[in-house]
């Protein structure tokens, strides 16, 4: 009986580690998604921007004095403004930028979790589980409370 329930408790212990190193995995990835949802709005308005600003520029120079180029150049600039044909391909690029932007920041607790989910054996998914709850925990005390965090706000100007 006694070998049943070491076996039993050694299984419980596997499976909580997996279970945590899924669910850093997926608040990892819910960081990256909603980064990268900010990230291609501000990114797609940036580009959109940039375009409008060199249609203006160009709209407004013209090497010599004609006045059916002044009207295609007037047409060209409409279009700019009106056309949004380019737009989800930069927000996907910002989606993209921004997502991959998180994973990078969020690198430790990614692989931690990776080594808690798909390591083999029991010894690497516990230690991993270990750490992502430790990593966390500092996490919530730094970031949450403050603890250990240098106020900057506080600080004198100095030169």
């Amino acid at each position: 009986m006694s070998g049943f329930l070491s076996r039993v408790v050694s299984g419980i212990g596997t499976l909580a580690a997996r279970t945590t190193g899924l669910a850093a995995l997926g608040v990892v990835g819910y960081d990256a998604h909603v980064n990268g949802k900010l990230r291609a709005e501000t990114y797609s308005q940036g580009r959109a921007a940039d375009r409008l600003s060199g249609a203006i520029y160009n709209n407004s120079m013209m090497d010599r004095p004609s006045a059916v180029m002044n009207r295609v150049k007037d047409k060209i600039f409409k279009f700019y403004l009106d056309h949004n044909i380019v737009k989800p391909f930069d927000a996907a690029a910002g989606y993209f930028r921004g997502a991959a932007a998180s994973w990078m920041t969020s690198i430790v607790p990614a692989v931690m979790g990776l080594g808690a989910l798909l390591a083999p054996g029991k010894i690497i998914p516990r230690i991993s589980a270990i750490g992502l709850i430790v990593y966390g925990g500092l996490r919530v005390f730094t970031e949450g409370f403050g603890i250990g965090r240098f106020n900057r706000l506080n600080r004198p100007y100095k030169e």
